[in-house]
């Protein structure tokens, strides 16, 4: 229902011209959701396969990043991937954030993902 929707869960498509077909063509998409942890907002993305290893997802973080920090009492940012996502793990790297560990049971993350954590610049520890 309306009053129980996150406010927080935003999702976009990335796009670019295709100038052999004439038209736009999906690369991804990523998105924002609250997290249980106040000041904490989990980030997620996704590349098709055909784009992949091109840069698209680096420069969507990059981008996705400072419109997330510019939210109300968003203080960090925090993502999970698989260990053996090793593109993945570059694009959070590439963009500032830290490993956190291996997400164990009752986190809120599936157990055994890689947890990367980006805290916003001048933000209480």
């Amino acid at each position: 229902t309306a009053e129980n929707a996150d406010p927080l869960f935003i999702t976009w498509y990335w796009v670019r011209d295709d100038p052999e077909e004439g038209e736009r063509v999906l690369v991804g998409s990523g998105g924002i959701t609250s997290s249980p942890v106040p000041g904490t907002v989990l980030i997620g993305y996704s590349v098709i396969e055909e784009f992949q290893r091109r840069g698209y997802a680096t420069e969507a973080v990059r981008h996705l990043v400072p419109a997330v920090f510019s939210l109300p009492g968003v203080r960090q940012i925090v993502a999970t991937t698989y260990p053996d996502l090793v593109a993945s793990i570059r694009v959070l790297e590439k963009n500032g954030f830290v490993s956190a560990g291996e997400a164990r049971g009752g986190e809120g993350f599936e157990e055994g993902t890689a947890i990367y954590v980006l805290k916003r610049p001048g933000a209480p520890v």
